[in-house]
């Protein structure tokens, strides 16, 4: 079984009465080694507790649990210990992945810079952190739905929400059983109680039935309680395992992410960030450091969602950092077939190639003034597309741009224009004029006869201006 442990963070409760685990007891409870008491410090000079006095103790750190800040866990696999914890009040939560020893405070997460991931809820921002080149450790981030906020947060903290919110239940009695002294992880020495929980008692795992307690164990460290674990058997198996309520003054009593982390990282690639029904996106690692996106269809699990005009903006506002948008990608609304009107704001330089192929509900476009290539098959079968101004900017069309756009009448090339494709205006049967208004382009049209405009009308006239 897997040993489960939640920490609690700076928790600080003085405690009148102390006692001690048991030297074996405290070694399988946190996973390190126990000491031997030294002789000038007196364990024999606190008192061993009665069993009214040990029911006091744990009802009133459990009482202090419910009601702390920044709640953690950590659980033990084959893989080494990994963190979780959450702050109610700030909905925000982190993970550390595996770790080769058992985390006592919260320096030894390396909250600063080790590989921590980051929830940031209230923001709708994900850090995550990796290992770059020389090691470097590298930081990203992703802008998530309202809905994956939802999922998310109950998925990898929802046991720590429930802990925190939900009254935490008692069993009707505990025994005690021992002191002793542990070693922490900076080998300060740390009292500890080993308490006993009747096997038959489910009272304290009213939620959890599959379980029966055994043993509570509380470390005490100053006056203060240090952590408060709990072992427990499965109620089939009778295999042991471990909860661990951990409280611990070098744990922070909130949680938000760090300026360092927030500040380094930049925008995962291809992770989208909706506005406006429109995804936006970086496509490289380079384009996330130079703010540079482009923009996008929505991946949609609903087919009978509708989609009937988008807006594409030419930048847009990240965490607080503008970015610019300088293309519309591959096949980004390839047959959105009730996409009726789309507007390309100014700034955007490129459509990619059959970005809005087979749009057969597509009526009006307005294209950016600043649009410099239009990519093969871009409005192919944009078969309600009666007119379309170009941009003056315009210097490439691609091959089978607007074929088979068969409500097409007239359409006019500025005098840009470096490069039109094969079979770009091929089988528009409603298509009458084709104005080019680059003289220069004589020569280039007629060296690429029976390409550029293959598949033409015989009625279409072809004016040079």
């Amino acid at each position: 079984m897997k040993k489960i442990i939640t920490i609690i963070l700076s928790l600080s409760l003085f405690i009148s009465v102390i006692s001690v685990t048991a030297p074996e007891v405290t070694a399988a409870a946190s996973g390190e080694s126990s000491v031997d008491t030294p002789e000038d410090t007196g364990i024999n000079s606190y008192p061993d507790l009665s069993d009214a006095e040990v029911s006091n103790l744990v009802h009133t750190a459990m009482e202090k649990y419910k009601s702390h800040g920044a709640i953690c866990y950590v659980i033990e696999s084959d893989d080494g210990w990994s963190f979780y914890g959450y702050d109610r009040k700030n909905d925000v939560g982190v993970i550390h992945p595996g770790m080769p020893y058992y985390p006592y405070s919260w320096r030894d997460i390396g909250a600063e810079y080790k590989l921590n991931d980051w929830f940031d809820f209230k923001n709708r921002l994900y850090y995550e952190s990796y290992f770059g080149n020389n090691d470097n450790i590298r930081y990203n981030f992703a802008v998530v739905e309202k809905t994956d906020v939802k999922i998310d947060r109950a998925s990898y903290f929802g046991d720590i929400i429930d802990t925190g919110e939900k009254a935490f239940p008692v069993a009707d009695s505990y025994t005690y059983l021992g002191k002793a002294w542990e070693a922490s992880l900076d080998n300060k020495q740390i009292m500890c109680y080993r308490i006993g929980v009747p096997e038959d008692d489910r009272t304290l795992y009213q939620r959890e039935v599959n379980y029966l307690p055994r043993e509570i164990y509380i470390g005490i460290e100053d006056g203060e309680i240090y952590r408060i674990d709990e072992e427990w058997y499965t109620a089939e198996a009778k295999m042991t395992t471990i909860r661990m309520y951990k409280t611990h003054f070098t744990y922070p009593d909130s949680l938000k992410v760090p300026k360092k982390v927030a500040d380094k990282a930049v925008l995962d690639t291809f992770a989208d960030v909706i506005r406006d029904g429109v995804a936006y996106y970086s496509p490289s690692l380079k384009h996330s450091k130079n703010k540079k996106l482009w923009a996008s269809g929505l991946d949609r699990n609903d087919e009978n969602e509708v989609i009937k005009k988008a807006n594409i903006r030419s930048s847009i506002s990240i965490n607080n950092n503008k970015y610019k948008v300088e293309a519309i990608s591959a096949v980004a609304f390839y047959d959105e077939r009730n996409l009726k009107k789309v507007t390309i704001a100014d700034g955007i330089t490129q459509i990619q190639r059959e970005a809005f192929e087979s749009c057969r509900s597509l009526q009006k476009i307005r294209l950016a003034d600043t649009i410099t290539k239009i990519g093969r098959s871009c409005f192919k079968k944009c078969t309600s597309l009666k007119k379309i101004n170009l941009s003056k900017a315009l210097r490439s069309i691609g091959k089978e741009a607007f074929k088979k756009c068969t409500s097409l009448k007239e359409i006019i090339i500025e005098k840009n224009i470096k490069k039109i494709g094969k079979n770009t205006f091929s089988e528009c049967p409603e298509l009458s004029v084709i104005t080019v208004k680059n003289k220069k382009m004589k020569n280039y049209l007629s060296s690429q006869k029976g390409r550029s405009f293959t598949g033409l009308d015989k009625k279409v006239t072809i004016k040079m201006n």
